[in-house]
């Protein structure tokens, strides 16, 4: 009886070795993203750079990401206080230098959630291989091309996205200091002053 126990929990381990070394690069891609997509609660610091074709501008900015089930928040502190808060329905985008916000459907712009589940059904493909894998999406929707995720297989975490809007405008989205947790900030919470400004699209 205790052979052949031991007998099962090595043939067990042996097979969750094989399935980690022998995983393809796309199995390994799938795995990263459905690690996101079922953490409850997610902090990490992103830094966003944004280069615009039209005057070859570039401007930066910083601050955290936070996700709460399925609820996204880009909070960026530089230059100066915005915010980005989305779901599957719809995206809030607040400009407190403007004191404006404007809300979109959550399908028409970049959203993260909906890029995951891209992954996650499979629709992608591979540019490179190697030690930081990077997984293209098609036709995510008209306003935007070229959408690409990067992913370090040894940490198992995101590392950038990146995307171009319909105006040839690159976004390059980097996350570091990752945190998932059961617990974390509350994006119910979170919205734009009374006085604001408020464009629906």
């Amino acid at each position: 009886m205790l052979v052949s126990l031991r007998k099962t929990i090595s043939l067990i381990v042996l097979v969750l070795i094989f399935t980690l070394v022998f995983a393809t690069d796309q199995e390994i891609i799938i795995q990263i993203a459905e690690k996101y997509l079922n953490t409850p609660f997610l902090s990490a610091t992103i830094h966003q750079t944004n280069l615009y074709k039209l005057n070859n501008k570039k401007l930066e900015s910083s601050g955290k990401l936070y996700k709460q089930n399925t609820q996204y928040l880009f909070e960026y502190q530089k230059p100066y206080y915005q915010f980005v808060k989305l779901d599957e329905k719809q995206i809030v985008l607040y400009d407190s230098k403007m004191k404006a916000a404007h809300i979109v459907d959550g399908e028409k712009a970049f959203n993260p959630g909906i890029i995951l589940n891209e992954i996650k059904k499979n629709n992608f493909k591979i540019l490179k291989k190697g030690s930081i894998l990077c997984a293209q999406l098609d036709n995510y929707n008209e306003q935007l091309s070229e959408i690409s995720v990067t992913l370090n297989p040894k940490t198992e975490e995101l590392s950038t996205f990146s995307y171009t809007d319909g105006m040839g405008n690159k976004v390059t989205i980097e996350l570091t200091k990752q945190n998932f947790t059961k617990s974390g900030k509350k994006l119910d919470t979170i919205n734009y002053p009374k006085d604001t400004k408020v464009f629906k699209q």
